[in-house]
C-alpha cells in the first residue's frame, strides 16, 4: 500500500513539472461454473489506472496501478476442478479431498518502468510487459507468461526485468534479464529478430530456473535450470496468415531435449468473417494414462503450458453489426478426446464501453480434462477512460 501511495504522489508531483497522461479502465465481471461437486459463483470489480510521462524525447516513464475486489464464493477447493481419480493419496491411504485456494482482493503496481532511448539502443528498467512469441493461444518460446486458454487475449501481468534492444542493420538483438538472488535463479532471455519479405523471423535462447515440481527427481533446496532454444516465424502466404513457433527445452543434468511447438493459420473472408486455427504439441505434457495430481498442479500453477501433449484450437469471429461481434472457439484435447466449446459475443454499448459474454460447454469422458467440467460462463463489462 505504501508503494502505491508513493507512486501516485510521485506522478502527481511530476505532473506539475511535465505532462502526465492518465488513462485506464473499470471492469466488472461475473463468473459461474457448475462443477460435479458444487456450483461456483463469484464476481469482481477491477480498476486499472495507467500513467505515463515523457519529459524528453529520450526518456519515458510509465506505471499501472490495479485494484481488484472479489465477492461471492472466494474460498475454493482446487480439487473440485480435478477428476476424483487424480486426487492425491495421503499416507493413511485415503484420497485428499480439500486443497484450498483463495480469490484474494488485490491492490498492486502491475508495471512501473523507465525507458531510455539512445541512438544505438533502447533500455527498459523495471516491471514491464514482456510477451514473446507469435502464437494466439500458446507461446512455446515465452518463459515469462502462460496464457489462459479460455481467454488468451486477456492482459498479462508485468515482469520485473532489465531489457536491452539493440538494432543491428536488419536485425534487432534483445536481451532480457530477470535478476534473482543468484545466477542459478536468474532468468536470461536473448532474441535475434529480422524481417524478410512478408515474414518476421526470430531465434531465441533462454536459461530458466526449474520449478520444484517440474521434476520429482530434484532434491529439496536444489537449484537447477533448463535451457530453451527457440524459433518463430509469422507472416502472409497466398493470402493466409501463417505462424509457427517452436521451443526445445533441455533440463539441467539431462541429455534429452523436449519440444513445444505450434502451427497456426488465419484468414479473413470478404464478408469479414475471421477464422483462426492452431495446433499445439508439448513433449512436456503427460499421457492420459499417466496423468497425476503433480501434472495438474504444474499446469494450473502456470509452470507447464498444457496438461497433455496434443491440442487443437479453432476460432471464428463475425461482425453482426457495427456494434456487435459474435464468436465461437473450440479447444480440443486430442489425447483424451475431450472438447471445450465457447460461444461468445462482444457488444460495444457506447464509444468507450464494451460488454463481453462467454458460455463454456464441455464434452468428453468424466475423467478427461474438459469432459469433467460442467457448464460455465462469464459476463464482463469494461469502460475505458
Amino acid at each position: 500500500m505504501k508503494k502505491i501511495v508513493f507512486l501516485l504522489s510521485f506522478f502527481c508531483v511530476t505532473s506539475i513539472q511535465a505532462q502526465v497522461d492518465w488513462f485506464g479502465y473499470y471492469e466488472a465481471e461475473a463468473d459461474y461454473a457448475d462443477m460435479p461437486s458444487n456450483a461456483v459463483f463469484f464476481n469482481y470489480n477491477k480498476l486499472r489506472l495507467d500513467l505515463g510521462a515523457t519529459p524528453t524525447d529520450q526518456i519515458s516513464v510509465g506505471a499501472n496501478v490495479v485494484a481488484r475486489f472479489f465477492n461471492g464464493k472466494t474460498e475454493l477447493n482446487l480439487l473440485d476442478y480435478l477428476p476424483q481419480k487424480y486426487h492425491p493419496i495421503m499416507p493413511d491411504g485415503n484420497a485428499l479431498e480439500y486443497f484450498p485456494y483463495t480469490l484474494a482482493d488485490t491492490l498492486f503496481i502491475d508495471n512501473v518502468y523507465l525507458k531510455l532511448a539512445h541512438k544505438y539502443f533502447d533500455l527498459t528498467v523495471g516491471r514491464q510487459q514482456i510477451s514473446p512469441g507469435v502464437g494466439y493461444t500458446w507461446n512455446p518460446t515465452d518463459v515469462f507468461n502462460v496464457k489462459n486458454v479460455t481467454d488468451p487475449t486477456y492482459e498479462q501481468t508485468g515482469i520485473d526485468a532489465l531489457r536491452l534492444d539493440i538494432p543491428l542493420r536488419n536485425v534487432t538483438l534483445t536481451a532480457i534479464v530477470q535478476p534473482k538472488t543468484d545466477l542459478k535463479k536468474t532468468t536470461q532471455y536473448y532474441q535475434l529478430k529480422t524481417c524478410t519479405g512478408r515474414f518476421d523471423w526470430s531465434v531465441v535462447y533462454s536459461r530458466v530456473p526449474m520449478q520444484q515440481f517440474e521434476s520429482e527427481l530434484i532434491p529439496p533446496e536444489t537449484s537447477l535450470s533448463r535451457d530453451m532454444a527457440g524459433f518463430s516465424a509469422e507472416g502472409e502466404l497466398f493470402g493466409l496468415g501463417v505462424r509457427t513457433e517452436i521451443a526445445m527445452n533441455n533440463p539441467e543434468n539431462t541429455d534429452t531435449w523436449k519440444s513445444d511447438y505450434i502451427v497456426g493459420l488465419d484468414y479473413t473472408f470478404e464478408n469479414s468473417l475471421y477464422v483462426l486455427g492452431e495446433y499445439f504439441h508439448s513433449d512436456l505434457g503427460s499421457t492420459p494414462s499417466k496423468t497425476g495430481f503433480t501434472d495438474f498442479l504444474s499446469y494450473l500453477s502456470g509452470y507447464r503450458k498444457s496438461l497433455n501433449k496434443n491440442y487443437a484450437f479453432l476460432f471464428g469471429l463475425y461482425p453482426l453489426t457495427d456494434l456487435l461481434d459474435a464468436g465461437l472457439f473450440g479447444l480440443v484435447n486430442l489425447d483424451d478426446q475431450s472438447l471445450m466449446c465457447i460461444p461468445q459475443f462482444v457488444y460495444r454499448a457506447y464509444e468507450n464501453v464494451e460488454i463481453t459474454g462467454m458460455l463454456q460447454l464441455s464434452a468428453g469422458g468424466k475423467s478427461t480434462e474438459y469432459g469433467f467440467q460442467g457448464l460455465g460462463g462469464l459476463l464482463r463489462m469494461r469502460a475505458y477512460f
